[in-house]
């Protein structure tokens, strides 16, 4: 009797471990599937109205964002146990389904994954084998950007350094150094309030602009413009630190990048050059409406907590401003259309604790809503390139 039993239970077990493996065969690779839309923000996004946003007095901006829709941004969950398969596997899965759907859908949305800190962030990256940002490699595609951020690890960077109750409008990643073509949002802790992302269907936002609008910007393209003070008198960005602290190392680079400068008898640095408004997109041919027009614009800062106290009528001193290709002024009704329009084709997406999103970075735009107490969002970034 005891043989038999003991025959019985090894019978047993020898199923258990076969049913195991065969569970394993099924998913030898992780699978994810389609998930859930995500539910408005408790909390309604106030738009219109908002403090240290730019230009939020217009009464034309909508009054809050709505939620996510259906497949914006496209979810995708694992469909077993993330915890049974490695980092490297899942970014061979994420890069698969991003081969085949972000141009489709312009943003997904993972959630999930086995990402707990920075480090995971900076595997999964690596993991993707596409051009992304080396050690110095990111520093170099972060000189001269006019927004706050650091260094983390040699794949990821803050998302932001700047004040948590800015702020930071819908905006497509635009490095002096090269455009980027994909940005990755991870978030390993949301805000105790607020702190959402804005993304914007460009689309949308191409298609519902005034031709006239349009035309003439592609007409003349847009004159961006960065002005640095010098460490010393700087109360926000400066060159050395954005660039280098070594003058021929700095007109080196903007002469390599394609920009004119000068140096000002305060020791601050201007440096500009016109891009055109457009790109076309690599994998779908199609025209995307690709520019900095109301985010590199002097009216990006006249709401920031920095400069509230700089008269909006001064046209001097911010951090940057744009101008047709021309060198002439961008009236404050087109720039308040183009606001009102980005605006109205934008949602508001609330985070959960390892969510990462993925933008294509001339389809969705992307930016952060302000957020309290301060320090409570951990929220950091990365790129790839074509």
């Amino acid at each position: 009797i005891f043989f038999r039993l003991k025959c019985s239970k090894m019978r047993t077990a020898v199923r258990r471990t076969l049913a195991t493996h065969a569970c394993r065969r099924q998913f030898a690779t992780p699978m994810l599937q389609k998930g859930s839309v995500p539910p408005a923000p408790v909390v309604p996004v106030q738009v219109q109205g908002r403090a240290f946003l730019p230009c939020s007095e217009n009464p034309k901006l909508p009054k809050a964002l709505d939620g996510p829709r259906d497949s914006f941004p496209y979810v995708l969950e694992p469909q077993s146990s993330a915890q049974d398969f490695s980092i490297q596997d899942w970014a061979n899965a994420c890069k698969m389904e991003m081969d085949e759907n972000l141009a489709k859908y312009g943003a997904i949305l993972f959630r999930g994954l086995p990402l707990s800190t920075p480090d995971d962030f900076g595997k999964w990256m690596r993991g993707l084998d596409w051009r992304t940002m080396g050690d110095k490699e990111a520093l170099k595609c972060m000189f001269a950007r006019s927004m706050s951020s650091h260094n983390i690890n040699e794949m990821v960077r803050t998302a932001s350094d700047d004040p948590a109750e800015y702020t930071i409008e819908p905006h497509s990643e635009y490095h002096t150094v090269g455009f980027p073509d994909k940005i990755f949002l991870w978030c390993e802790q949301p805000a105790t309030h607020g702190g959402e992302w804005p993304c914007t269907d460009i689309r949308a936002v191409y298609r519902d602009l005034d031709p006239e609008v349009t035309k003439k910007f592609e007409e003349l393209g847009v004159n961006y413009k960065v002005s640095y003070p010098c460490r010393e008198k700087a109360h926000y960005n400066n060159w050395e630190d954005n660039i280098s602290p070594d003058k021929e190392f700095v007109e080196h680079y903007l002469a390599d990048q394609g920009y004119t400068w000068k140096w000002g008898d305060d020791n601050s640095l201007t440096y500009e050059q016109v891009f055109p408004v457009t790109k076309t997109h690599p994998k779908t041919g199609e025209k995307a409406w690709f520019n900095q027009i109301h985010a590199q614009h002097m009216t990006f800062y006249t709401n920031h907590p920095l400069f509230v106290n700089k008269p909006k009528t001064d046209t001097e001193g911010w951090p940057v401003d744009c101008s047709y290709g021309d060198g002439t002024p961008i009236p404050p009704a087109i720039l308040d259309h183009i606001r009102e329009t980005v605006w109205k084709h934008t949602i508001a997406l609330g985070q959960e604790p390892g969510d990462l999103l993925v933008c294509d970075n001339l389809l969705v735009m992307h930016g952060r809503m302000g957020y309290s107490p301060a320090g409570s969002r951990k929220v950091y970034a990365s790129v790839s390139y074509e």
